[in-house]
């Protein structure tokens, strides 16, 4: 038998993110694809706002970055 398949790291690789960052994807993703005008700053603000995070504990960029990682392993996972 073969290794572990492209797709199946790449399922790996979404899955072994925390609880909290797939939720942040989840919301961000949802946020946009109902709210077409709304960014992906403004989504992660209406998630920290949302889910009762201060300022102090939530960094917008760090997150974004977050996002940005993710989405691009969702999309190397649906394109093949």
């Amino acid at each position: 038998m073969g290794g572990i398949s492209q797709t199946e790291n790449n399922i790996e690789k979404l899955y072994r993110r925390s609880a909290e960052n797939l939720l942040m994807f989840a919301f961000v993703r949802g946020a946009r694809a109902t709210l077409h005008t709304v960014t992906i700053d403004k989504a992660l603000e209406m998630f920290r706002e949302d889910m009762g995070i201060s300022i102090d504990d939530f960094s917008i960029s760090s997150n974004r970055t977050i996002f940005n990682r993710m989405n691009l392993e969702l999309f190397n996972l649906i394109k093949k």
